[in-house]
């Protein structure tokens, strides 16, 4: 587990602070204590670190990280009475914002509470091949034609890694940085690895460019696509294009109008297509919610959602297999 042994000292000063002041003081008082703490136990710390909010490019405003520690842990601290996602939300930004890949949100309630939050790294996987042939002739000086032709074939998967600790005791001995099932036993967080259903694209495509003593040119284009994004029953699609092109530049009478350096009109016509959508959206996934009891055979169940939003109800025996 990344910087371990950091944030068990960091969570280790937060027990230190709220046993020694307890509970009911502004967030404030327990950042200053904290902070005190964390340079005893001889490590360097930055408090209230401001964190500019970029958009589209420009600098649009700032907010302000309560600790870092070493440069390597984000410090979040609120003194409520329960955490709410909206706080661990503003834990992440904070990891996004600095790019450091850890965060600890504490909480001085009447008892500590804490979370740990870490970066999600997803690698993208290509795999890409493709043939291409050309042919280009110029005859009689004037003339020119080139054709080219050819298919390509590529497949794209995301893979990542996710882990999250809630209510860490810091003088637990058992968990170490490759033993999360220990805290899965415990209660206290889950690990999650993905890896998303593979994108396919398949393609042939060709194409033919003659152009008349590079002043006029003609061009054809087509090409057939197949994705496995829209599913089965969705066979290829055929996407075509012409276009014609004048080079003015080149004619007689602009030989003489020094100001224009290049002039050209073209004109064109064709078929496109769009894949940006999620992988497979024709199908429905379901994925797993929630326990409960059938009230009818008393039998446990797992409750899963769909993502057109209605429910399916399973036995939790038969539950190995998602529908």
């Amino acid at each position: 587990m990344l910087h371990q042994e950091l944030t068990k000292t960091i969570i280790g000063c937060a027990y230190t602070v709220h046993n020694t002041l307890g509970a009911g003081f502004l967030e404030k008082v327990y950042e200053q204590a904290l902070m005190l703490e964390l340079k005893a136990s001889g490590l360097v710390v930055e408090s209230q670190v401001p964190l500019a909010v970029s958009y589209r490019d420009h600098i649009v405003g700032e907010y302000y990280a309560d600790l870092i520690v070493e440069d390597k842990v984000v410090c979040e601290l609120k003194a409520v009475d329960v955490l709410k996602k909206a706080h661990e939300v503003q834990l992440v930004n904070y990891l996004v914002a600095t790019g450091i890949d850890v965060g600890v949100l504490i909480n001085f309630g009447d008892s500590v509470t804490v979370k740990r939050k870490y970066r999600e790294y997803k690698n993208k996987r290509y795999n890409y091949v493709s043939e291409i042939l050309s042919y280009t002739n110029i005859f009689k000086d004037r003339h020119s034609i080139n054709l080219l032709g050819g298919h390509s074939w590529q497949n794209m998967y995301e893979e990542g890694f996710k882990a999250e600790v809630r209510n860490i005791d810091p003088f637990y001995e058992d968990v170490a940085a490759d033993n999360l099932k220990a805290y899965s036993e415990l209660e206290w967080g889950y690990s999650t690895s993905f890896r998303n259903t593979p994108e396919g694209l398949a393609s042939f495509f060709s194409r033919a460019i003659y152009d008349f003593d590079k002043k006029y040119y003609t061009t054809l284009s087509l090409r057939r696509d197949k994705s496995t994004k829209y599913g089965d029953d969705i066979e290829w699609g055929t996407f075509w294009a012409v276009s014609g092109a004048w080079n003015i530049n080149k004619e007689a009478f602009m030989k003489n109008i020094n100001r224009v350096s290049d002039l050209r009109l073209r004109v064109g016509y064709g078929l496109t297509g769009n894949a940006d959508i999620p992988n497979n959206i024709d199908r429905v996934r379901y994925q797993p919610t929630s326990k409960g009891i059938d009230s009818e055979t008393g039998q446990e169940i797992i409750i899963w959602n769909n993502n057109s939003g209605n429910c399916l109800l399973e036995t939790y025996d038969a539950a190995d297999d998602q529908p």
